[in-house]
């Protein structure tokens, strides 16, 4: 199956790039075993004792902190979207599909018939029936420059 480079070079390889690392000790090379039936490898964290610098700390915080914004303002957006199709007179299947193919796309990134078949797994029809009905209610719009058939989740306030 030309799956194998060839039998064991992998062994050296792991060794090798252990070795050449900036925090290698001896004590943490790795550990290789076998029996009849078993065959088991201990790779040690060589980070593990390495402090982490305040300046990565930083960083990392104010990424978290990002993506907390971010979450806040999607779960907000989610809920007023959800206030828009609670009023529809369609059947809650219908609003059900509406929500899934918002929670997939969110407000800013263009869609057409084809994602929402992959994303609530219906036909093409079906698809198109649910644009049809998401442009009558004006949950969506059409999106030029973004090729035929692409619309995007208008933002109703609340």
């Amino acid at each position: 199956m030309n799956y194998m480079e060839r039998c064991g070079s992998g062994f050296k390889k792991i060794k090798s790039d252990y070795r050449a690392a900036v925090n290698y000790l001896p004590e943490l090379e790795p550990k290789f075993y076998s029996d009849s039936s078993s065959f088991w490898v201990t790779l040690y964290n060589l980070n593990y004792h390495v402090p982490i610098e305040q300046s990565e700390k930083a960083t990392f915080d104010e990424r978290k902190a990002t993506f907390d914004e971010r979450k806040a303002t999607f779960e907000t957006q989610k809920a007023i979207f959800q206030d828009n199709i609670s009023g529809l007179q369609v059947k809650q299947p219908t609003k059900d599909k509406m929500l899934k193919v918002y929670e997939k796309v969110g407000y800013f990134q263009p869609f057409g018939r084809a994602e929402i078949m992959n994303i609530i797994s219906v036909s093409s029809y079906s698809a198109g029936e649910l644009i049809k009905k998401m442009r009558e209610a004006s949950l969506i719009e059409p999106v030029a420059g973004r090729g035929k058939g692409k619309y995007q989740f208008v933002i109703k306030p609340e």
